[in-house]
């Protein structure tokens, strides 16, 4: 069972409808608005289901329940996919964090330790 730790958080407008993307990564668009990330970097996840225009709320740091987009095992390292999906970084990839525990597939929700984006290293 994934879980979380509380905050922090902060607050933006709603880009997109994102009133089924809880627990996605996400990121800004250029008019500073949160959007589903795309593949590589992700501000933090989000933690409620806001309509565009609406305050979406953002935990960037901490342990998050995020979506997976593929299997994951303790400690690998999290990037996101195009759909904000958490999956397993490959060499050059940004990581957003490190799953603390394991996701059997897309869908399934897994606890991620949120870290200061980074890129992995040639040799994970």
């Amino acid at each position: 069972m994934a879980y979380s730790q509380f905050g922090p958080y902060i607050a933006f407008a709603a880009g997109d409808d994102l009133s089924d993307k809880q627990f996605h990564l996400v990121s800004l668009d250029e008019s500073g608005q949160v959007v589903l990330a795309g593949s590589g970097f992700a501000l933090g996840v989000l933690t409620n289901d806001p309509r565009a225009g609406e305050t979406a709320t953002v935990q960037y740091t901490g342990v998050a329940r995020v979506v997976a987009g593929a299997a994951l095992t303790y400690l690998d390292h999290v990037t996101s996919d195009a759909s904000g999906r958490a999956v397993v970084a490959s060499a050059g990839d940004t990581v957003v964090g490190l799953a603390i525990g394991e996701a059997s597939g897309n869908g399934d929700l897994v606890s991620v330790l949120l870290l200061s984006p980074s890129q992995v290293p040639t040799a994970v």
